[in-house]
């Protein structure tokens, strides 16, 4: 024997939930045993003119009408009522509520091809906008695969994401998954540091002293640890006879064996009396052309950590 259907809780039908409400409203209908009065042959002998329905299909007919009529709202039960049989009650709020779901529809897309992040709007924020946004979509049988979210994504970032936007736009996003991209914006954001005109850049920024000055990242040239190399036992330890300094023998001395010096640029420009500088002179472009390069390696997932040590 079928239970009765108002032991299965379910909340009642309201203007914007008849989407989720009818795959319900049918699951409790199903369960009792009552479904066959909305649509089955239940149904075709109750609304034959005249009707040919045995009395007990009459009386199964009558409870599946009852069982709508207390799973709406007030406002919507005239539209209930209004139906001799179960079957045409259900028609009416199939109609009622479909016609307004070709509206949503359309107002929703609307909204979803305008989709862009605020200028002061964090990357969690606006990812989170965009997935309420999908499920409302979803919810109103409107389609919406993995590549047109992420593809909307990107498209809708806003001016401080440019270079990650021009990177993740030229992807395969079939082999991208939210999560990744997801974090690559993250990670965009929370390396991203501020111009002269207080706007976010997405280059990767330096790790800051605690007086919040921006310098590079200490790394010993000897041993590779985090301290500088003229505090390093081991530099302090090797002092070559040729030139009388610390940090090398005679057979590594540049002075002794110019051949051995590394081309590599300012960092290692010599001054007049043939010794290694040991200043360095910033060239602006070169260290944008490096942020840009370590961030493309990133985003494409071909990186290292050294990198990003500017």
């Amino acid at each position: 024997m079928a239970l009765p259907a108002p032991m299965f809780k379910i909340a009642k039908l309201t203007k914007d939930k008849w989407s989720t409400w009818q795959e319900e409203m049918k699951s409790v209908l199903l369960i009792a045993d009552y479904w066959p009065a909305i649509e089955g042959d239940i149904a075709d002998r109750v609304n034959a003119n005249p009707p040919t329905a045995t009395p007990p299909e009459l009386a199964l007919d009558r409870k599946a009408k009852a069982v709508l009529l207390i799973h709406v709202s007030e406002e919507l039960q005239p539209l209930v009522t209004k139906g001799n049989t179960a079957q045409q009650a259900w028609e009416n709020l199939k109609l009622t509520f479909e016609s307004d779901l070709t509206a949503r529809m359309l107002e929703l897309k609307q909204k979803w091809a305008n989709l862009t992040q605020a200028p002061a709007e964090s990357v969690f924020k606006y990812y989170a906008r965009a997935d309420r946004l999908r499920t409302e979509l979803l919810a109103v049988k409107s389609t919406c695969t993995k590549e047109d979210f992420i593809l909307q994504l990107i498209l809708g970032l806003n001016a401080d994401f440019q270079t990650t936007r021009e990177v993740l736009g030229l992807s395969d996003l079939s082999k991208l998954t939210e999560a990744e991209v997801l974090a690559k914006l993250k990670w965009t954001e929370s390396n991203s540091v501020h111009n002269d005109n207080g706007k976010r850049s997405d280059l990767p920024r330096r790790e800051p002293r605690a007086n919040n000055t921006e310098v590079p990242r200490l790394s010993c040239r000897i041993c590779k640890q985090a301290h500088k190399t003229n505090e390093c036992p081991k530099y302090n330890s090797m002092k070559c006879k040729h030139c009388g300094r610390n940090g090398h023998t005679g057979e590594q001395c540049w002075q002794k064996h110019p051949h051995l010096r590394p081309k590599r640029g300012k960092a290692n420009r010599v001054t007049n009396d043939d010794e290694p500088s040991t200043s360095y002179e910033e060239d602006s472009e070169d260290e944008c052309g490096r942020a840009y390069q370590a961030e493309v390696k990133y985003l494409t997932g071909r990186y290292d950590p050294s990198d990003f040590m500017l």
